[in-house]
Formats: C-alpha cells, sequence, structure tokens
C-alpha cells in the first residue's frame, strides 16, 4: 500500500512539474512620459492566430484612443491617446496569450502595465 502512495505521489508531482513548463509567462513594465497632444503606439508582436486571446484587462482613465488590433497577418499593437488637456497618470493593463504549441499544450502570457505620465 505504501509504494502505492508512493507511486501516486511521484506522478502527480511529474505532472504538476510538466504543467508549469507548459505556461511561459513573463510581465513587462513600461513608463512613458507623453505630451497630451501626442499618440503612443507599442508593438506587442506577431503571429497571432485566432485560438490566441490579446485583452485589456485595465482600461486607461483619462483616453480618447486606448485598444489593441490584431491585424490580418497576426501583427498586434498597442494605441492610446490622452484625453485633450490632460495633464497627470494613466494606466492600462492588458495580456496576451498564444499558443506556442499546440501539441504541448504549451502557451506563452504576458501581461504588459503601462504607466502613462501625462504631460503639456
Amino acid at each position: 500500500m505504501k509504494k502505492i502512495v508512493a507511486l501516486f505521489l511521484i506522478i502527480s508531482l511529474v505532472l504538476s512539474c510538466s504543467k508549469e513548463d507548459d505556461n511561459l509567462s513573463k510581465v513587462i513594465e513600461v513608463r512613458i512620459n507623453l505630451s497630451n497632444t501626442l499618440d503612443y503606439q507599442y508593438s506587442i508582436g506577431g503571429n497571432y492566430k485566432e485560438d490566441d486571446i490579446i485583452e485589456i484587462t485595465t482600461q486607461a482613465s483619462h483616453y480618447v484612443v486606448s485598444e489593441l488590433i490584431v491585424t490580418e497577418n497576426g501583427y498586434a499593437f498597442y494605441t492610446y491617446k490622452p484625453q485633450s488637456g490632460y495633464l497627470g497618470a494613466d494606466y492600462v493593463e492588458f495580456t496576451s496569450e498564444k499558443i506556442i504549441d499546440s501539441e504541448s499544450n504549451q502557451t506563452q502570457t504576458n501581461t504588459y502595465k503601462f504607466s502613462f505620465n501625462i504631460l503639456e
């Protein structure tokens, strides 16, 4: 009986470790000083497919434009334009989850955190 329990624990440990390895993740923090008359655009990268997820999780508060766009060829970027006349801080956060290998179910998850300092 002890051997069965030990074997079960070893199998559980191996499976839990392999699941952690299946998901790669990182956090990208960006601080931007931006004139309130300018737009900002950030390239997220390419090779996004239909099953990949890219979404804003915390929307900016003082914006005219704050959006994620994925083009037909799979290229993704974020665009921000502050409200006219606004001075101060703004913040947006978004995530992207891209399937790296569908056979092994491996994904790459990135969290982007943008802190804007809007200036004259």
